[in-house]
């Protein structure tokens, strides 16, 4: 399977791939974001991939070896862009599904690389089915590089200048353990993934874990 380095998720492009739990999504307007490094493309390859059934997928491949990039959300309904993406190179990638303005926006690293009309959007449901960097079964469709995280926001569009700021905060490595302090043999300060808490007061402070003005409803972090 895919291996865990300092650098993120590794595949292969043959047989590597990270599947994913049944996740429920859709309905209107959502956003994802991806950083990730690709060492070649190939027509087919998928970055992500969900699918409940034909006319319910969530999928983000590439339409030719020149790196320009399909999403589809059904088998008709699918946004094509021809900017292209590069091989050899770190890539911060964020996909906004803006469903009241029938657009579907492609942003590489913090900029807008293309938008597309799209009087569509993802249905709402449960996808048992899904995989990154492989289609949604794992068996096939590979890509070849490495993954830092994988993040997605259910019923968000987010903003430019969201974008920009996930852009600007790419390479924070978000590492938070449990730690706890005691005195007196009390749980006086915990910090959690949530930020700071005082057991005894009943007080907890939250932290923010993107820098985006509204936190992710997934995200896998590599």
């Amino acid at each position: 399977g895919a291996t865990s380095t300092s650098a993120g998720m590794t595949f292969n492009g043959s047989s590597d791939y990270v599947d994913f739990p049944a996740l429920s999504f859709g309905g209107g307007s959502m956003t994802v974001e991806m950083f990730f490094y690709l060492n070649t493309i190939q027509s087919g390859e998928c970055l992500f991939s969900f699918y409940s059934s034909d006319s319910d997928w969530f999928d983000l491949r590439f339409n030719s070896n020149s790196g320009d990039l399909s999403l589809k959300v059904s088998t008709s309904n699918e946004a094509t862009i021809s900017s292209t993406l590069s091989t050899n190179e770190l890539i911060h990638l964020t996909v906004v599904v803006d469903d009241p303005n029938n657009q579907i926006i492609f942003y590489k690293n913090g900029s807008v690389l293309e938008t597309e009309s799209a009087a569509y959007t993802v249905i709402s449901g449960s996808r048992a089915d899904g995989a990154l960097f492989a289609n949604y079964l794992g068996s096939g469709s590979f890509s070849d590089g490495k993954l830092a995280f994988f993040r997605i926001w259910d019923g968000t569009a987010l903003s430019a200048s969201d974008v920009t700021a996930l852009y600007a905060d790419r390479n924070r490595v978000f590492i938070c353990p449990q730690l706890d302090f005691h005195v007196n043999s009390q749980l006086s300060l915990a910090i959690t993934e949530n930020g700071l808490a005082l057991p005894q007061y009943d007080v907890e402070v939250k932290g923010k874990y993107t820098a985006a003005s509204v936190e992710p409803t997934y995200a896998w972090e590599f």
